[in-house]
């Protein structure tokens, strides 16, 4: 059997569940992890909680498959991909100490920091 990484994706919104659904269509193992309890267990049905077209049928595939799940607690993991709200000001540099002090890193313990900035 071939050893593929296991993924963890925090943050579950518009950028980070697509991100998630995507690398798991591919056939590795992603947990979702995201502070709501609301948007775990609704992915955790192989359904959405976001508008994006074609997003839930690929969720609920790979929810099936058992290639993705979700959950409010990180696991150990190969990669850390995290996609959360973050102000630009605060938070300039990603993998800098004043960016760990965001309260997504708190649930994954770093060893590489990929970060996918966004605005609202």
């Amino acid at each position: 059997m071939e050893n593929r990484p296991k993924v963890v994706m925090v943050g579950l919104g518009y950028i980070g569940l697509p991100t998630a659904a995507l690398i798991a269509s591919k056939g590795l193992q992603v947990i979702g992890v995201d502070v709501s309890k609301k948007v775990v267990d609704t992915l955790n049905k192989g359904q959405i909680h976001i508008v994006e077209p074609d997003l839930d049928g690929l969720v609920h595939h790979v929810v099936k498959k058992g290639y993705l799940k979700a959950a409010t607690q990180s696991v150990e993991a190969d990669v850390y991909l995290i996609a959360v709200p973050t102000p630009f000001k605060e938070y300039s540099d990603p993998c800098s100490t004043s960016s760990k002090k965001h309260p997504s890193f708190s649930l994954a313990p770093l060893r590489w920091c990929f970060l996918f900035r966004y605005s609202l």
